[in-house]
């Protein structure tokens, strides 16, 4: 496990702590670290005027890495693993037991 956290030198994504401690819910946590850890490889991302860049991904995708829907499960692992080239998150998403945030509103 020390080599895990002392010599961390690739492969990990900085989290602004000020910002971390604001957040209330665990899946607010969750998609901070999802959407920080792209920050750091925008090249395969549409880069937009103002020098920001926009990542697009499907729901069930998102679902799938904020932890939302267990990834592990073998009924979920079987599908994203037939379509391991262009995977079906979608329907990855529709054999997992979790029914959880079914509906999102956004403004």
């Amino acid at each position: 496990m020390e080599n895990f956290i002392l010599n961390l030198d690739k492969n990990f994504t900085l989290l602004l702590k000020d910002t971390m401690m604001g957040f209330r819910s665990e899946y607010s946590f969750k998609l901070y670290e999802v959407l920080k850890s792209y920050a750091y490889y925008p090249k395969d991302y549409k880069k937009l005027k103002n020098g920001k860049f926009q990542i697009e991904m499907s729901l069930s995708e998102l679902k799938l890495m904020m932890g939302i829907v267990n990834a592990e499960m073998d009924s979920v692992k079987d599908v994203l693993n037939r379509t391991r080239q262009n995977p079906d998150y979608d329907k990855a998403v529709e054999v997992a037991p979790e029914k959880k945030y079914q509906n999102y509103k956004y403004n």
